[in-house]
């Protein structure tokens, strides 16, 4: 009977450590973190317009200095594209995620706009327009 009894304890044991171990695998959320930055000189707002896939996401301002930052889940890591404005500059648009740029690199991708054009992970990658 204490052979059967150390059986069970054993299976529940291996069970409830295998049921742990899915959830955690579940829960971890993979992706790329993006912050866009606005290092404009002279000061100007930039403005930030961008779409996932399907989805519009709005218009997001950024002030001098100031950055916007999103996590993007892996299942989202397909286009990520965003149009940039700025007072006396060209309209750009582009994917920040699927860029020179590399997005799955322990930092993420970090863009900023700047007077020139726009740098990613203080890599110089396209210039405006």
């Amino acid at each position: 009977m204490a052979m059967l009894s150390s059986k069970v304890t054993n299976l529940i044991f291996a069970v409830v450590v295998l049921v742990s171990s899915l959830l955690q695998v579940m829960l971890t959320v993979e992706g790329a973190y993006v912050s866009i930055g606005n290092g404009l000189k002279p000061v100007s707002e930039l403005k930030v317009h961008c779409r996932k896939s399907n989805q519009d996401l709005g218009v997001r301002v950024v002030h001098s200095e100031q950055q916007y930052s999103v996590n993007i889940a892996k299942e989202y890591l397909g286009s990520y594209l965003c149009v940039f404005e700025a007072a006396g500059k060209r309209t750009a648009t582009f994917d920040v995620l699927n860029s020179r740029c590399n997005c799955n690199s322990y930092y993420g991708c970090q863009w900023v706009a700047k007077s020139e054009g726009f740098y990613c992970n203080y890599d110089f990658i396209r210039r405006w327009g």
